[in-house]
């Protein structure tokens, strides 16, 4: 198990990954981030960007009179928390051009998280659907812990990488072996043609998929 309260790990957590290695991960925990406060300030911050001001989030007064003690994160702060636990906890995987946050299987609030009180994430891949396009779709279980108490909240996180030179030029796979349709392939290869004469796409002989705002599109592929 890899885990932040061990210095020497942040090193093997940012160590790139290949996707052989990535598939033998499948069931096991992956990455652990580091501690994390919860500061009010956060979370008024996090109120006025969402114009979610309710007293238990910015009135430790009246939080107070609560069954909660105190102001407590909003739910959706301590979920958006693991946008940059994830970046700070998981590996890379080779070759990797970019990832995108692609949402969530399924999410709990377990328990609330109390202003000034630290989380961090714990991540066990669950999947990785590696694509002869160049995407690898990654599921994590995911666990937000509170120190020194109970989860936050747990779910299935899904992340949406894009990687090069992950299919050969006939389609198939390099890691599994399997092959695309024909028509898909045909299909891909001319949505690509079209992007790169119009100077959307860089052209690069090694992906498909070189920005987010083509990911949609190449979905439909």
């Amino acid at each position: 198990m890899i885990c932040a309260q061990h210095p020497e790990s942040l090193h093997i957590m940012k160590k790139a990954v290949t996707l052989k290695e990535l598939k033998a991960a499948i069931g096991t925990e992956v990455g652990c981030s580091e501690w994390r406060v919860v500061s009010q300030d956060m979370i008024n911050k996090f109120a006025d960007a969402t114009d979610d001001h309710q007293f238990i989030h910015t009135d430790p007064e009246r939080a107070a009179e609560t069954p909660f003690g105190g102001t407590i994160a909003h739910g959706f702060l301590t979920i958006s928390l693991l946008s940059t636990l994830a970046y700070e906890a998981l590996p890379m995987i080779e070759g990797a051009t970019m990832g995108i946050n692609y949402g969530f299987d399924k999410v709990r609030f377990m328990a609330p998280v109390k202003s000034g009180k630290r989380v961090r994430a714990r991540f066990k891949l669950i999947d990785a659907d590696i694509r002869p396009s160049g995407r690898v779709i990654n599921n994590h279980e995911v666990t937000l812990e509170i120190e020194d108490s109970d989860q936050a909240c747990a779910g299935s996180q899904l992340a949406d990488n894009c990687c090069a030179g992950t299919s050969t030029r006939d389609g198939r796979s390099r890691l599994s072996g399997r092959s695309d349709p024909p028509s898909l392939i045909q299909r891909r290869r001319a949505f690509a043609q079209r992007k790169v004469a119009e100077r959307k796409w860089p052209l690069h002989k090694h992906t498909h998929i070189v920005g987010v705002a083509d990911l949609r599109a190449l979905q439909k592929q």
